[in-house]
């Protein structure tokens, strides 16, 4: 089994392909994550939008992006690009300094490793 993980900037993707299959060309199969929708939805989707909404409960995903555009000052995103700003991660813990003012422990990039973990334990 061979795995490939984006992490990307906008949206995070899973695929795999069976290295067990007997072709010289193995079908890449996406693994669909599952994530809030809305608030106490939750539905599996090709991809995981890079969002961090920390409302009543953190949420990541499509119901987090939705609610950042409603309530901004409460959802991280562009995390990515910020690790490699000094001036905004500077002496945050490795957080982007926005969370730390706020005492977030968790750092975005965390909620969707964890995500994409969960899909595919669910999926094996």
């Amino acid at each position: 089994m061979n795995i490939g993980i984006d992490l990307g900037t906008t949206n995070s993707a899973l695929a795999f392909i069976d290295s067990q299959e007997d072709a010289d060309f193995p079908a890449i199969q996406v693994l669909d994550v599952p994530q809030y929708v809305a608030q106490g939805r939750i539905e599996a989707r090709r991809t995981l939008p890079s969002f961090l909404y920390l409302g009543d409960q953190e949420y990541t995903g499509v119901f987090a992006r939705e609610q950042g555009v409603l309530v901004p000052t409460k959802c991280v995103h562009s995390a990515k690009s910020w690790l490699s700003n000094p001036e905004v991660v500077g002496r945050a813990g490795g957080r982007p300094r926005p969370l730390a003012r706020r005492g977030v422990d968790a750092h975005p990039q965390a909620s969707r490793r964890c995500l994409a973990k969960a899909a595919w334990r669910s999926h094996r």
